[in-house]
């Protein structure tokens, strides 16, 4: 009988164990956030300002996130996106997201090699989904919303263009 109360007690030990949650914590976004009153044309190098299409030749910036696996994806794929070499970097980041899917930074690097790809509308969807995760992170919405703008110029679309453009505004504050 004794035995039966330790097995019992040890599975209820272990199954409440299971049952406890934790908090994740939110991803930190590693790129300096804008000052109050700096245009597009005062934004890092490391992103693509208003005007441009987004290109990311020379455009890398340090990565850092909440989990260094993930920081250390990120920079690799920054590193062969910039050596042209946009499939392995998908592929670099999409592993990120496996690590870490509700950090928004791979999210909006995938959707930078994406529109380098040409592939716009997986692209504007994957900078949305990074939007989803930037919670309160005004550096990140400005460059996800610049991206948008710039797809939906490509596509034609000025109406849409010129929302995505002010949402980046709103976001500078």
């Amino acid at each position: 009988m004794a035995l039966v109360l330790r097995i019992v007690c040890v599975f209820a030990v272990l199954g409440l164990g299971a049952c406890a949650t934790f908090e994740p914590q939110p991803p930190i976004w590693p790129y300096p956030e804008p000052p109050d009153g700096v245009g597009a044309e005062e934004m890092p190098s490391s992103w693509p300002d208003e005007g441009s299409s987004g290109q990311m030749e020379g455009k890398q910036a340090e990565p850092s996130s909440g989990n260094a696996a993930v920081s250390s994806l990120v920079a690799q794929a920054q590193s062969e996106a910039a050596a042209g070499d946009l499939e392995r970097a998908a592929a670099t980041l999409e592993r990120a997201l496996r690590v870490a899917p509700q950090d928004p930074i791979p999210w909006y690097e995938l959707a930078r090699v994406r529109f380098e790809q040409g592939n716009l509308i997986q692209a504007e969807n994957l900078a949305r989904r990074s939007l989803s995760f930037a919670g309160q992170s005004p550096g990140l919405q400005i460059h996800a919303w610049e991206l948008i703008a710039d797809i939906k110029a490509l596509q034609g679309d000025t109406a849409a263009e010129a929302k995505a453009r002010e949402r980046a505004r709103q976001a500078r504050g």
